[in-house]
């Protein structure tokens, strides 16, 4: 266990080095983190739990360290199983969000979040060291061809996702191509991350997509920078989102993320779409100007034949009488001013530029 109330200031003082030094003398050790206060450096404690497969833990200004510390205390005095794995399955599994799944405590949940190629029907296998001996588990599951229902389940996984990945970014350093990993998982699955947030917060800057990502790597500042309020809220955040198990919560903390964030548009999470309202629109945030566009008029032929056609837009349509979406290739625009009757050409545009986005 790992308690601190503030940043090094004797000795070794570098974050990194402790860290290093830390995690080569730790063996086959958890390591859990407190940070008391606002003052602590999120850096070393988000590297000392990463590396140590254990959780950080803050307490702030106000609040009971003593409860703090007594929930962790009862939750980890009783092990049920350790070095958790998957050893086989139906299917091929990917992309497991968190990546190396955690031990479990007497009176937890656990919730594992993947992709997966590949169907079929068989035992999932899972083992994990209960005191000190090997035990195993098997489950009978489907892993169907294609599952369109549930869909929060892949926006809670790419939630999961990107957290996990900007913790990387600010571990790792500043990598072009995981910040546009991030990006795009935010714009594919409609949920909001540190590179997609901005379009919300600052609707003026939302097609300076160089200055809001500046910002965003700002906040994952050098190792030694990562101390402060706004630091241990961003660290916080990604902790639980890397461990949340229900959609709503995620959207909640999402919703967190931009209020923190100085948040002055109105928005709203529509399937695996995020929209912003700019002059009375929702606009899809996927949405490029430069892209072509095709206007259809609220509650026309067009409109009830739109929705007859591409079901997975309803949610969308709904959204009212103005309203922008993108595809690939075209973007619709609801509006007064739109089209009533579409040819047979238009259809065709629409359902290149739509049904794959809906499988």
């Amino acid at each position: 266990l790992f308690m601190t109330d503030g940043l090094p200031t004797v000795d070794e003082t570098d974050p990194v080095r402790i860290a290093q030094t830390a995690e080569a003398a730790r063996g086959d050790h958890r390591v859990f983190a407190f940070g008391i206060g606002d003052d602590v450096n999120t850096f070393l404690l988000d590297h000392l739990v990463q590396t140590g497969q254990g959780a950080v833990d803050y307490v702030r200004p106000g609040e009971d360290v003593a409860e703090a510390v007594g929930n962790l205390s009862r939750r980890i005095s009783a092990p049920v199983l350790t070095n958790l794995r998957i050893v086989a399955a139906p299917a091929v599994l990917e992309d497991l969000a968190p990546g190396r799944i955690p031990d479990l405590f007497h009176g937890d949940d656990l919730v594992v979040l993947g992709r997966y190629r590949g169907a079929g029907t068989g035992q999932l296998i899972l083992e994990g060291l209960r005191n000190g001996e090997r035990a195993e588990f098997r489950f009978d599951v489907v892993f169907e061809e294609r599952r369109l229902a549930d869909d929060f389940v892949a926006r809670l996984w790419a939630t999961r996702k990107a957290a996990q990945l900007s913790t990387a970014l600010r571990l790792n350093g500043h990598d072009p191509e995981l910040v546009e990993e991030i990006r795009q998982l935010g714009l594919r699955y409609g949920v909001l991350t540190e590179f997609t947030a901005y379009l919300v917060q600052e609707p003026g800057l939302a097609l300076d997509r160089a200055v809001a990502e500046e910002r965003a790597l700002r906040r994952a500042a050098a190792p030694t920078q990562q101390t402060g309020s706004a630091a241990v809220d961003s660290s916080a955040r990604r902790s639980k989102l890397v461990q949340a198990g229900e959609w709503e919560v995620a959207k909640e903390m999402m919703a967190d993320m931009v209020n923190e964030g100085g948040g002055k548009a109105e928005w709203r999470s529509v399937g695996r779409r995020i929209f912003v309202l700019e002059a009375g629109t929702w606009r899809d945030l996927r949405v490029e100007d430069s892209v072509p566009t095709l206007a259809i008029t609220p509650y026309s032929e067009a409109w009830f034949e739109l929705a007859a056609r591409l079901p997975g837009l309803v949610p969308a349509l709904e959204l009212g009488e103005r309203v922008t979406i993108a595809g690939d290739g075209l973007v619709l625009r609801i509006e007064a001013a739109g089209r009533g009757q579409l040819e047979a050409q238009s259809w065709r545009r629409i359902d290149d530029a739509f049904r794959p986005l809906s499988r």
